[in-house]
């Protein structure tokens, strides 16, 4: 018995789903556990004996149609948006950050913008700026923490340590969570 299909189902997929799919599914390829690695992995191939530089070749062609990491994680946000709609009461998030002498402000303004794109706004970011810090680099700060950031800044002349700075923020935290400001810039609180 011999069927003959019209179509394979990834030639169904659009375009942007199969960008997805790849750079989903990347770490993946090949299969090795199940499949030969000598087994082609094209259609018009498939599962007869190749070279390892055509896999080689087949699989850069695969990966040139993998989203960029920014895209991708665009793209999944949106998928679980749709799938896990956000509650009509979320819970009030207060972010806490300590900068201090030797800070680096294009870091702090990598998290004001990452605490920018999260998928609930924070209703609270407390700044701690403590101990030496330069009147430029502190007048930065008070200048965005005002017009852009919406950044609670309190300024404190004598260092306080990493642990005196947090507890000062907590006396300033008004959400029903915490988070760490450092936290953002490498996880985020949105809904994943």
């Amino acid at each position: 018995m011999r069927a003959l299909a019209q179509a394979v189902p990834e030639d169904c997929a659009s375009p942007e789903s199969r960008a997805h799919f790849l750079s989903r599914f990347w770490h993946l390829l090949p299969e090795k556990q199940l499949l030969s690695p000598r087994l082609s992995l094209n259609a018009a191939s498939a599962y007869a004996l190749v070279s390892e530089s055509e896999i080689e070749q087949h699989l850069k062609r695969l990966q040139h149609g993998t989203l960029a990491y920014p895209d991708w994680l665009d793209f999944e946000i949106r998928r679980r948006a749709s799938r896990y709609p956000l509650p009509d009461n979320v819970a009030t998030i207060s972010i806490l950050t300590t900068v201090y002498q030797g800070i680096n402000i294009a870091l702090l303004d990598a998290l004001a913008n990452s605490i920018a794109k999260q998928t609930i706004g924070a209703a609270q970011w407390v700044i701690v700026a403590h101990g030496p810090i330069s009147e430029d680099i502190l007048g930065h700060i008070r200048v965005k923490a005002e017009a852009l950031w919406g950044a609670t800044l309190v300024v404190e002349p004598q260092p306080l340590g990493i642990m005196g700075a947090m507890l000062r923020c907590l006396e300033y935290a008004q959400g029903q969570y915490i988070v760490p400001g450092w936290m953002l810039a490498t996880r985020g609180y949105q809904r994943m």
